[in-house]
């Protein structure tokens, strides 16, 4: 987050209250990237520092949840190619920015509604229920994490706990009071395209070694059936197609990364690709 795309959505959001004639106080942290400033229908009120743990929802699960997912997806794409590189240079390739487009929606999507509405009631954010209170409901459903503890990838972590692989990036800047490229968003955009095109490349090398023996039999691989959901997945994305058929592809693609897992139960670890330090 910049102070400049904060800004932009903050003129967004005082036009849309102007318009409906209404006026609201917008609740922020104290960050480098949301500015002071001053807006005709909307009052900004900061926290006091050090307390987004215990005021906002997202800070109290809703992220790290998020995130949970998201690494699965990461995790689960690491030893989908671990057959195809010999290297971590390699390995690192495989993932493209268009990837983590993709598994942040996904992730997002899979959260379910009763961890938001309980990390919203540990905050102090209740809504009066008629069936039950949003408590009773979210305990109900047991933690956040539950819904990825998948014991397939639990190996590839190699000792690591969930919890440790979901915040080893909390130390992290996400946020900054200015940007020195004034076009670093037509990079990244250019960035995620070449990716695009690279990893187009790479497919028609390998299918083209692949076919110099035409096979007869009408069996798909997993493999084959990978790349199809890939140009799939390009094809929604260029086209603009509907979010459903970008879910229902991703949901696609995790079932075929299940068939490679169950045919490959045991599999290697990720620290093979590195070297130790003497």
């Amino acid at each position: 987050m910049t102070s400049q795309l904060f800004c932009e959505w903050l003129d967004i959001v005082n036009n849309q209250m102007r318009n409906s004639n209404r006026k609201i106080i917008l609740i922020v942290d104290n960050c480098a990237a949301h500015p002071q400033v001053e807006r005709s229908n909307i009052k900004l009120v900061f926290l006091p520092p050090n307390t987004t743990a215990k005021l906002q929802p997202c800070d109290a699960g809703i992220i790290q949840a998020v995130k949970l997912q998201y690494r699965k997806k990461l995790l689960r794409k690491i030893a989908f190619a671990f057959d195809e590189v010999e290297s971590a240079s390699s390995l690192a390739k495989k993932v493209t920015i268009f990837d983590a487009i993709m598994w942040l929606r996904h992730a997002w999507s899979l959260l379910p509604e009763t961890t938001i509405q309980k990390c919203f009631a540990h905050c102090g954010i209740k809504a009066a229920r008629r069936h039950g209170s949003v408590d009773e409901v979210a305990e109900s459903e047991g933690d956040s994490q539950d819904i990825v503890t998948d014991e397939e990838i639990l190996p590839l972590l190699d000792g690591v706990t969930l919890e440790e692989y979901a915040n080893q990036d909390n130390a992290l800047l996400t946020s900054c009071d200015g940007v020195n490229d004034p076009n670093w968003e037509t990079r990244l955009i250019e960035q995620a395209k070449n990716g695009f095109d690279s990893d187009a490349d790479e497919d028609d090398e390998e299918q083209g070694s692949e076919n110099s023996e035409e096979d007869q039999s009408p069996e798909i691989t997993v493999k084959e059936a990978a790349r199809m959901v890939v140009e799939l997945k390009r094809f929604s994305f260029k086209n603009n197609l509907k979010p459903e058929i970008v879910d229902a592809l991703l949901n696609i693609e995790s079932a075929i990364e299940q068939v490679k897992f169950d045919k490959h139960a045991k599999q290697s670890k990720v620290t093979k690709f590195f070297l130790p330090l003497r």
